[in-house]
C-alpha cells in the first residue's frame, strides 16, 4: 500500500464516487485532486492535465485515474514525478471486470454510472437541452446520428453510489431515446491497484522525462 505522502493523484471528476469508495476502505496517504470533465475535448483535456502535472511539486507518484480518452493523455509527462495510469481505452474500462474490458461486450452499450449521470455534461441535461433548441425533425435526425449506434443504456452497478437514485435519470434517457436500459456488474479493482501501489501488468509507469504515448497504453 502507498504510504509516501508525497504522492498525489488528478483524477477525471466522474470517478469521484469510485475513488471517494476506495479511499475510505483503504486510507491511504495520498493528495486528490479532482478535473473537470472534458473527454469530449481531448485537445483541452491534454492541455488541463498537463498543467495540473506540472503545478505538482515535491511530489513522487503522481496518479493519473484517466484512460487514454482519445488521445487526452498523448504527450502527458513529468520532469521529477513517476505517473501511474491504467492502461484503459477510457475511464469506462476502469470500472469493469476484465472480462467487459472488450469490444466485442463493449460495442452498442452506452455505459452510465452515478457519476456520469450528475456529471455537467450529463447525458439527461444534453436530451433536455436538444427537446429546447431543436424542432422534432432535426431532433431526431441528430439522436439517430449521434445515438443509432447503440442499443441499450448500460449502468454499471460498481457499489460507490446508489442504483435507486441513478436508475431513474438512466430510465428518463432510455425513453427518450428509445433504448432499454441495462444494469451490468462493475468493479473497483482497477481504482483499488491504482491507489494502493499494487501496479501489476495493467498500469503504464511512465518514469520522469518520459511520455506518454497511445501504443504503451493502449492495450
Amino acid at each position: 500500500m502507498i504510504t509516501d505522502a508525497r504522492t498525489s493523484m488528478l483524477a477525471c471528476a466522474t470517478l469521484k464516487d469510485e475513488i471517494e469508495a476506495v479511499i475510505r476502505l483503504t486510507k491511504p496517504q495520498i493528495k486528490v485532486r479532482y478535473l473537470p470533465v472534458m473527454h469530449d475535448r481531448p485537445d483541452e483535456m491534454r492541455s488541463m492535465i498537463g498543467r495540473a502535472v506540472d503545478a505538482l511539486r515535491d511530489t513522487r507518484y503522481i496518479l493519473l485515474a484517466y484512460g487514454y480518452c482519445g488521445g487526452g493523455l498523448e504527450g502527458i509527462g513529468s520532469q521529477t514525478s513517476t505517473l501511474v495510469i491504467p492502461k484503459a481505452h477510457d475511464c469506462i474500462d476502469c470500472l469493469l471486470p476484465e472480462n467487459h474490458r472488450n469490444a466485442r461486450y463493449r460495442t452498442g452499450r452506452y455505459f452510465l454510472t452515478g457519476g456520469w449521470l450528475r456529471g455537467e455534461k450529463n447525458i439527461t441535461r444534453e436530451l433536455k437541452k436538444l427537446e429546447q433548441t431543436l424542432d422534432e425533425k432535426r431532433r431526431a435526425d441528430y439522436l439517430k446520428a449521434v445515438y443509432g449506434g447503440y442499443r441499450s443504456l448500460t449502468l454499471i452497478d460498481d457499489g460507490a453510489y446508489s442504483i435507486n437514485q441513478s436508475l431513474p435519470l438512466a430510465e428518463d434517457a432510455a425513453e427518450a431515446l428509445e433504448l432499454p436500459v441495462e444494469r451490468t456488474k462493475g468493479s473497483l479493482s482497477t481504482i483499488e491497484k491504482l491507489i494502493t501501489g499494487n501496479w501489476d501488468d495493467d498500469f503504464l509507469i511512465v518514469s520522469p522525462g518520459e511520455r506518454i504515448t497511445r501504443e504503451v497504453i493502449i492495450r
